[in-house]
């Protein structure tokens, strides 16, 4: 959250607009709220609203960076001895995730990412699943091309994920995708 920021809303009192993010306002009247989490523990409502927009983000940021195919902005979402693991090929590190891309043909892709579930470990640590459907389309097709003919999605699946809190904020420390439906030709 972006609290403390000077407020130049215009989305009222909840909402205020900074470097160009949209963030929850600090109220004037702020009070702390726990509720238990099921299991015994009390969880401190703000902290773990907190926890889950950022990690939301970080969930948007890799899909946008994929498919814009900004490879660089897209390794600065992992900690540098992250797993990445798609199509049963596990990848350790910046250099192995950065390969993964070097090996694959030029395509357009579009991630679709919903039922975002997050559940924190500890202060710095979470576990998270997203669905996910992909469409992609190779060949002679580019971005500039216009609608790109396709008739439905290539696979849904989903994204089982580990998350650490670091001094930059939250990154993966490891994401496997999980394919459960495929296209058939």
């Amino acid at each position: 959250m972006c609290l403390g920021a000077k407020p130049k809303s215009r989305w009222g009192n909840a909402f205020t607009a900074y470097d160009g993010r949209l963030c929850l306002r600090q109220p004037y009247e702020h009070r702390d709220v726990s509720i238990s989490d099921g299991k015994g523990k009390s969880v401190n409502v703000t902290e773990r609203l907190e926890m889950e927009w950022e990690l939301k983000r970080l969930n948007d940021d890799y899909v946008r960076y994929a498919d814009q195919q900004d490879f660089d902005s897209f390794l600065k979402l992992f900690t540098e001895d992250a797993v990445l693991e798609i199509g049963g090929i596990e990848r350790k590190g910046h250099d192995a995730i950065r390969g993964h891309f070097g090996d694959r043909e030029q395509m357009v892709t579009r991630h679709i990412c919903t039922n975002l579930w997050y559940e924190p470990v500890d202060d710095n640590t979470a576990e998270g699943e997203i669905y996910l459907t992909v469409y992609r389309c190779s060949g002679p097709y580019t971005e500039k091309d216009g609608p790109i003919p396709y008739d439905r999605p290539d696979w849904i699946g989903e994204y089982h994920d580990k998350y650490v809190r670091t001094p930059d904020g939250w990154k993966f420390s490891e994401r496997r995708l999980s394919v459960r439906f495929e296209k058939v030709a």
